[in-house]
């Protein structure tokens, strides 16, 4: 028997990008940014990863609808690795999660979420409401390594 499952629970890196193929099949992308942290020598680490998503159908259209920038997320999905020669015919990867299944959490009250508008029956959450679990801080999606690997010579 052979399982392939990812949950995750973070943020929105960006808003979702609605689009539609040639037979009008909904289709929407996104980011998550989660975060793992610890001690070490007595001083607080966090390491940052980013997930990129793939949703189709209703709940493709369902997230770009109420999803946005800094949004609190929880999704269930499969893992899928994409492969493709790049232009110097170097042979790149790209792991996605195909999402299943999502809910929606509290909005942000992050500032970078300001432009999200409340939803109209919940007031929005102050700090001590949401578990700090849930409390990822928003990065943008970068690459951070300095390396260059993905340039051709």
């Amino acid at each position: 028997m052979y399982l392939n499952k990812a949950s995750v629970i973070g943020r929105m890196t960006a808003d979702p990008e609605l689009r539609y193929t040639p037979s009008g099949t909904p289709v929407c992308m996104f980011g998550v940014a989660t975060s793992f942290a610890y001690d070490k020598d007595g001083e607080r680490k966090e390491i940052v990863e980013f997930h990129q998503c793939e949703v189709w159908d209703r709940l493709a259209e369902s997230i770009a609808e109420h999803m946005t920038k800094g949004n609190l997320v929880y999704i269930e999905g499969r893992l899928k690795t994409e492969s493709w020669d790049g232009e110097c015919g170097k042979k790149h990867y790209r792991t996605k999660i195909i999402v299943e299944r999502c809910s929606f959490g509290p909005k942000s009250t992050k500032p970078e979420a300001e432009h999200a508008a409340p939803m109209a029956q919940d007031p929005a959450p102050r700090d001590d409401d949401v578990p700090l679990s849930w409390m990822n801080p928003v990065v943008p999606l970068q690459n951070t390594r300095g390396d260059n690997k993905n340039r051709c010579p």
